[in-house]
């Protein structure tokens, strides 16, 4: 879970090697696929900014893990760990989950209003997801608990 994620610096060093393997795929296909399709200038320009993106947001992060002292992680550390901090970041989720299973249905029936099923078809179809990932994220830990 999120609120059980440890900042240690390998996590940022794997967070940047895939900010910079998406970053370099994206410029290398632009290079090579540098057609007239609009889409796919899209898709390669969403890989280099994501990627520039993970690598720069990594970078500051391993650079602020060297230049805090060991002291102030800890702290950080044990109020991430801190049951009323999981607890609220775990309700901070929860509304979140509700919030965007609306979005995709409102979304969903604006691009059928539009006449784009497609669109409407991939939202509704986000919106499953998203709800049978709550469910059996709901049932695992019902058990687990």
């Amino acid at each position: 879970m999120f609120c059980r994620l440890s900042y240690r610096k390998r996590f940022w060093w794997i967070f940047i090697a895939v900010g910079v393997v998406s970053l370099v795929f994206g410029i290398l296909s632009t290079l090579k696929f540098s057609g007239n399709n609009d889409n796919l200038s899209m898709l390669e320009g969403m890989f280099s900014g994501f990627g520039f993106g993970m690598f720069l947001v990594g970078l500051v992060m391993w650079i602020r893990l060297k230049l805090t002292p060991p002291e102030k992680l800890k702290q950080e550390e044990i109020e991430r760990k801190d049951e009323r901090n999981q607890q609220i970041l775990r309700s901070a989720y929860s509304v979140s989950n509700a919030a965007a299973i609306g979005i995709f249905a409102v979304l969903a029936f604006i691009f059928a209003g539009l006449g784009y099923k497609i669109p409407a078809i991939i939202c509704v179809g986000g919106m499953y997801v998203q709800v049978l990932t709550f469910y059996i994220a709901f049932r695992y830990f019902r058990t687990k608990m």
